[in-house]
């Protein structure tokens, strides 16, 4: 009983803070990296560096968790880093699945699909498998996102029971991930179909004839 006033007390305190009640999205799009993510709330952001004794090879490694009670969980990594023209030359389809089965050899126990779509300016290989998390049986996915200027790698993982707050939320981070120019181009198209002007003059009214017309056409 104690327990559940406190519950009571906590969510009623939460309901005054907008800051800890509503969190803003956050969207990760640094200007080298040609893709963007949005996450519900503001990631952990860690700047590593492969050599850090000369801080060269350095990237940010973005973390996202979250908790649904002790239901379900769901955990995002991304990796954006810029890439030179030899090094994208190189990312041909065997060398994105290869890079790909590397990044999910220690979290994937069984994959289901494997797919690679060329789009306008970039190429993005996907992986969907079944991992282990201790004793839990998990739901991975890998992505690779590669541009002309840079590359980035995403990780995604729900584990638990069945949410439907966890799949959507996991679903809505996966569909905010774009190539920024290539969406900046759809969406310049569709403001430009949207501003056509449309002719809505019935068809009986378009183009009306008279009767010299109809006596040319009957000749």
């Amino acid at each position: 009983m104690k327990l559940h006033k406190f519950a009571l007390i906590t969510g009623s305190l939460l309901a005054f803070v907008p800051s800890l009640a509503m969190a803003e999205p956050y969207t990760y799009s640094p200007d080298h990296c040609e893709f963007t993510v949005t996450f519900p709330e503001q990631p952990e952001i860690e700047r590593m560096c492969e050599l850090p004794e000369t801080q060269e090879r350095c990237y940010d490694n973005v973390q996202f968790t979250q908790t649904f009670g002790l239901d379900a969980t769901i955990d995002f990594k991304v990796i954006c880093n810029p890439i030179s023209e030899d090094i994208r030359a190189k990312y041909s389809d065997e060398v994105i699945g290869a890079t790909l089965e590397t990044m999910t050899e220690e979290h994937v126990v069984q994959r289901f699909e494997t797919n690679i779509h060329e789009g306008d300016g970039f190429k993005l290989a996907g992986i969907v498998g079944r991992g282990q998390k201790g004793m839990m049986e998990t739901m991975y996915l890998a992505q690779l996102w590669i541009g002309d200027k840079s590359a980035m790698s995403l990780q995604a993982e729900m584990s638990g029971e069945n949410s439907e707050e966890a799949d959507k939320m996991f679903t809505n981070i996966l569909q905010s991930v774009y190539h920024k120019e290539s969406h900046d181009k759809a969406a310049a198209q569709g403001e430009m179909d949207e501003d056509k002007p449309v002719d809505d003059t019935p068809l009986d009214k378009a183009s009306p004839t008279t009767d010299a017309d109809q006596q040319d056409s009957a000749e």
